[in-house]
């Protein structure tokens, strides 16, 4: 199974003929096992990529399928350990953007003023079949992010000298917490355009521009406020950016994230054959 040479060439791949397939893993949530046992080969015969989109849950069972244990074994990927194969990905797909990817980059962060960055990711959730992250309401979610920037540009940055990267999957949360940093003097920054869901997208270029772009951008902070997301944790990661993830609504509770890339756990478990 061959991979692109980086995550936005779909357009490109597409104008050379060549065919995406995406396997909407999700849809088989309900009956994990099937991830286990599907014919996958013969379901992607005659493709000559395979794009598929899932979480970390999936995941686990998805390459304890045969036909992906054979192919960790001719690649060796079953001697990476998660953290090995997240640098080997980050170090080949990611170190550097293509252009449009670059040029989406520099435009947006050089509307933030030459100060102390702070990242801001809230995925609430509620849109695209994903039910609302948060207990509560967005006006109480959205004070909990307020509330933790600004308390993290006043002990970073007395004087406030600071301004905000915010992304998020709710216009409407990012709208209030944009209008109340603001109305306490600090310059917010959000990219332009609609964020496409990976499993709306028809594969095309610019629906990945803002995800891939916003994603780029917060690896670039200073610091991080965020929801337990894998998109903020793994920007984390690649740009060693310590972050404080929203755990709890009702008390506003956040606890500091770990940069480092989680270690110990084997890709492919080799209890599964």
């Amino acid at each position: 199974m061959h991979v692109p040479p980086d995550a936005l060439s779909l357009k490109v791949a597409a104008k050379n003929a060549t065919v995406w397939t995406l396997i909407d893993v999700h849809q088989y949530s309900s009956e994990l096992h099937r991830l286990r046992n599907t014919d996958f080969k013969s379901l992607w015969s005659g493709n000559d990529y395979v794009s598929v989109h899932l979480n970390g849950a999936v995941w686990n069972h998805f390459v304890q399928n045969d036909y992906l244990w054979e192919a960790g074994e001719k690649y060796s990927l079953n001697r990476y350990s998660k953290r090995q194969l997240f640098e080997l990905v980050i170090r080949e797909f990611f170190s550097t953007p293509t252009p449009a990817l670059g040029s989406f980059v520099v435009e947006n962060y050089a509307r933030l003023p030459v100060s102390y960055q702070i990242g801001l990711q809230m995925r609430i959730g509620g849109q695209w079949g994903d039910g609302n992250r948060y207990a509560g309401d967005k006006k109480s979610v959205a004070s909990c992010f307020m509330s933790e920037t600004l308390k993290t540009c006043q002990a970073w940055v007395p004087a406030r000298n600071c301004s905000v990267f915010l992304t998020t999957d709710d216009p409407e949360a990012g709208a209030i917490v944009s209008a109340a940093l603001q109305s306490h003097g600090i310059v917010v920054v959000q990219s332009a355009g609609t964020t496409v869901h990976s499993e709306k997208s028809d594969g095309a270029e610019s629906d990945h521009l803002k995800p891939f772009g916003d994603w780029y951008i917060l690896s670039l902070m200073s610091r991080l406020v965020a929801s337990r997301s894998g998109f903020s944790e793994t920007a984390s990661w690649f740009g060693n950016v310590p972050s404080r993830a929203l755990t709890k609504v009702s008390t506003c509770l956040f606890t500091d994230e770990s940069t480092d890339i989680p270690d110990g756990a084997e890709l492919f478990q080799t209890e599964a054959h």
